[in-house]
């Protein structure tokens, strides 16, 4: 595989990531745990949580 296609396939990964966080993080929210348990379940700080619960 050439750099480009690696790179462009970790991106993809790195994205996919970020949804799939993003939708644990709401739906933690939705249960009612605060921002501080959510980061402390995703291991990652509070205003990470903030941005990804403030995103579309």
């Amino acid at each position: 595989m050439c750099n480009l296609s690696k790179g462009i396939e970790d991106i993809g990964m790195a994205k996919g990531a970020m949804l799939e966080a993003t939708k644990a993080a709401r739906n933690l929210k939705k249960v009612g745990m605060s921002v501080e348990e959510i980061a402390k379940i995703l291991e990652t700080d509070v205003n990470k949580v903030e941005k990804l619960l403030a995103s579309s």
